[in-house]
Parts: C-alpha cells; structure tokens; sequence
C-alpha cells in the first residue's frame, strides 16, 4: 500500500488516520491506536490529563477498549508515557 506524502504528517485532529490507525487525545498531546483486529495496540503513552478525552474518543469512534492489550512507549519522557498508569490499572493483564 502507497501513501502519498500529505497521510504521513502529523496528526493534529483526533479520528481516523488511515485503515486500522487511530488518532486520539489533543492537539498537544496524542497517542496512536493500531487495531490488528483480535488486539489493539497504543502507541506511545501521552500526558496524563488526555485520559477523559481519550475515554471519550473511544467510545465515539466506536473502538473496543476491552481490545487493548498492549502499550508501546516510544521514550521515556513525561510527555509520553502519562496514560500508562490509568491503563495498566484498568486493564492489568496488558503488556507494556
């Protein structure tokens, strides 16, 4: 699959980016959800007061929260790896 030039910017706006990729949380602060199908994957981890939007987003974009399994963090920064606490208590079994 080719994608032109102007799909591999930033997002800026939560919603769908291309099949099977999700852009969730604010402007400042986001995070990816890859859906493989069976699982769902977050990518990186954002700041931590994007939670509620994140909840929101969810449920509006139809997505499956009992499908994440799995929390990639990109580096270490506070900036990236804020929803992973709220995460990992809801869903224990969720691999980081």
């Amino acid at each position: 699959m080719s994608y032109g030039r102007e799909t591999l910017r930033r997002m800026w706006k939560p919603g769908k980016v291309v099949d099977r990729l999700w852009y969730l949380g604010h402007e400042e602060s986001g995070i990816y959800l890859l859906d493989g199908g069976d699982e769902i994957m977050i990518i990186s981890g954002g700041i931590r007061y994007i939670v509620p939007e994140v909840l929101r987003q969810l449920g509006e974009f139809r997505i499956n929260e009992e499908k994440i399994s799995k929390l990639l963090i990109l580096h270490s920064h506070f900036d990236h790896v804020g929803i992973v606490p709220f995460f990992k208590r809801r869903h224990p079994d969720m691999e980081i």
